[in-house]
């Protein structure tokens, strides 16, 4: 796949990944199976050899490795020339514009993605694992073992769910007194905090 990302004639539409989280992986599993395809289940904590080849099977084609091969090719998110010249010739109309429009951006500033975003590049090549702490101090390994080259970055976030509530309640109490409009932008319906 990634020698055909590299060719002109290559056109390759990636799908939103199903390998966000394990549990979706297992979601658009047992969807394929209800449709008769004949798939083994994804074995989260394989017990025997059997199992351990069908989970790296699997492990093969989710989205963190299939990524790297697609991107190295001729992948652009850009809006190609067409489609700007299309917008230039045909705007959109949005209507009289009032000077009495009001707008106001609003970020968590604390316990979000980006103020707890942490990152390291790797030294030499390794393995990591990653485990999740739950606050009575239980440990769920999520991953035992993923490949990292040298000089890869290795790099993960959190959210507070409770203070990103919290941010929503606020914005949508001074919206409601400055009397603007609310608008929430997310990128995903399965980004989870703590």
């Amino acid at each position: 796949m990634g020698e055909l990302a590299k060719t002109p004639e290559a056109n390759i539409i990636k799908l939103p990944n199903i390998s966000a989280s394990i549990p979706q992986l297992k979601a658009a599993i047992a969807e394929l199976q209800a449709q008769g395809y004949q798939l083994p289940d994804y074995p989260s904590d394989p017990k025997n050899d059997e199992e351990k080849s069908i989970q790296a099977r699997y492990d093969k084609i989710k989205g963190s490795a299939v990524n790297p091969v697609l991107l190295e090719g001729n992948s652009d998110r850009r809006a190609p020339q067409a489609v700007k010249a299309y917008a230039k010739a045909n705007p959109h109309s949005i209507g009289a514009w009032s000077k009495d429009s009001r707008t106001n951006v609003a970020t968590m500033g604390k316990e979000d993605f980006f103020s707890n975003e942490k990152s390291v590049t790797v030294s030499e090549s390794t393995t990591a694992k990653i485990e999740f702490v739950a606050a009575d101090g239980s440990v769920s390994v999520l991953k035992e073992s993923t490949p990292l080259l040298a000089g890869e970055v290795f790099d993960g976030t959190k959210m507070s769910r409770n203070a990103l509530a919290a941010f929503l309640k606020d914005q949508i109490k001074r919206a409601k007194e400055e009397g603007i409009l609310v608008f929430i932008a997310h990128e995903s319906d399965d980004d989870e905090g703590e």
